[in-house]
């Protein structure tokens, strides 16, 4: 199993423990080095051209089977976090996001534009407590 995740790279270690877990984040100092040892660690920002080059290399062709974002809450960064991940993910893979609710208008927006041609693609589940959460499994 390969996960990618950002800074919570820690909790899903500990669940998947036999995963290969990718995270990155250009934040990673306050993480307790300890928890993370098994993961991978990019330092950047997950929308960033390099960070989809390094990303792509360290994979070599393997595909994703859990995808966690919480994005940077901006339409534009959000969509192309969608666009250019998601299409890692393994058929019958997850995905799942943070700050989805409407309170996250442009988190909200970027997701339901991004799947407005994909419906048929994807399963979706979505919570609006705690900031909006959804689950996608890739059909």
């Amino acid at each position: 199993m390969t996960a990618f995740c950002p800074k919570s790279s820690s909790v899903w270690k500990t669940i998947f423990s036999e995963a290969e877990v990718f995270g990155i984040d250009n934040d990673f100092h306050a993480l307790d080095k300890e928890a993370v040892k098994d993961c991978v660690l990019l330092d950047g920002d997950s929308h960033s051209d390099e960070i989809f080059q390094n990303l792509t290399a360290l994979l070599q062709g393997k595909q994703i089977d859990f995808l966690f974002i919480d994005s940077a809450h901006t339409y534009d960064i959000t969509f192309k976090e969608l666009n250019e991940w998601v299409k890692w993910v393994r058929k019958g893979g997850i995905i799942c996001m943070h700050d989805t609710s409407t309170s996250w208008v442009d988190c909200r927006k970027a997701l339901e534009d991004y799947l407005a041609d994909k419906k048929d693609k994807f399963l979706k589940l979505q919570f609006e407590n705690q900031n909006g959460f959804t689950i996608l499994k890739k059909l």
